[in-house]
């Protein structure tokens, strides 16, 4: 019969199931201390599998301490991406309420983004929304200062106060039921701006809302990963439509979508200088961790996010 638990392990008692394994630990005590702030399950669990041979053993000479440096290097991954999530964010919601409420806010209505007909023809997803969006002000309308000051005030919250309580799912979503010609615009202000900005003068390089819906997901998904501690380096993302993000930049991607997405996405949406900032802290990054690992070599773990070294210096 199946056993429905584990048995609880002491620290020691972990320590000797590593070693059992082949797993090498040169001092105990200092595996001890580190497990007991980052947890057995998190190191081990989440980042054995580049160690392991064919019969899923630990490799020769795996060192607890190898093993310890790419769920270190996951960490400062995680946290430099969701700085620039962030920022993407930010903008992301900036341009939003800015380009839906001048199209929209017709004779003062500030809360057009509560009226059905000023999204596509899909009422339960629109309805959905709105009804969303209602709890989250109400929700808000006596903790949040500046909410309550708005609703005492005028009896309503502009769009572009409202987003600054809206989730990044609720942004995405709310790009999701846009009409056609509202995703179109909000797409070509930002390939405008990449275009712009990086001095590209080609009439032919196209980003469909497709792609930049996918692009808006895949940043959604590494929020969510990144926010909640989870690994990422060896995310993968399927059935998205992100050919047009290739394209636009001209950077080739394998048919199965890793974490190089997430650069190639925000090259396009973030500013240069954003971008520029970003690619420096991972290039750093990479030279940080790159001959911690003997075991394994360092462009093991790039091909796992995707990424060509060369390439990723060009992008």
């Amino acid at each position: 019969m199946m056993s429905l638990t584990k048995e609880f392990k002491t620290f020691e008692q972990q320590i000797e199931i590593l070693k059992s394994r082949g797993l090498v630990i040169e001092d105990n005590q200092q595996v001890i201390e580190i497990l007991k702030q980052e947890n057995y399950y998190n190191i081990i669990n989440g980042y054995k599998d580049l160690f392991l041979n064919d019969n899923k053993n630990n490799k020769e000479c795996t060192t607890f301490d190898e093993i310890y440096s790419l769920f270190l290097f996951d960490r400062e991954l995680r946290s430099i991406i969701l700085k620039y999530i962030l920022l993407f964010e930010r903008d992301f919601k900036t341009i939003m309420s800015y380009n839906f409420s001048q199209k929209y806010n017709i004779e003062n209505r500030v809360d057009s983004y509560l009226y059905p007909q000023n999204y596509r023809e899909d009422y339960v997803d629109v309805l959905n929304f709105i009804s969303t969006v209602n709890n989250i002000i109400t929700s808000k309308s006596q903790k949040t200062p500046y909410i309550k000051h708005y609703i005492q005030q005028y009896g309503h919250v502009p769009l572009w106060v409202v987003v600054n309580i809206m989730s990044f799912g609720n942004m995405s979503f709310m790009f999701k039921i846009l009409k056609d010609s509202d995703k179109n615009y909000i797409t070509l202000f930002y390939l405008n701006r990449y275009l712009k900005e990086y001095d590209i003068k080609n009439d032919k390089i196209r980003l469909k809302s497709e792609s930049f819906s996918s692009g808006i997901k895949i940043l959604h998904i590494a929020r969510n990963i990144c926010a909640h501690e989870e690994r990422i380096y060896n995310t993968t993302f399927n059935r998205m439509a992100v050919n047009d993000i290739s394209n636009v930049i001209d950077y080739k991607i394998s048919s199965k979508l890793r974490l190089i997405i997430i650069f190639m996405f925000l090259k396009i949406t973030l500013t240069s200088k954003h971008f520029s900032s970003l690619k420096k802290e991972i290039l750093d990054l990479f030279n940080k961790f790159k001959e911690k690992f003997k075991v394994i070599t360092f462009d093991e773990i790039l091909k796992e996010m995707g990424i060509n070294f060369r390439s990723f210096v060009k992008l």
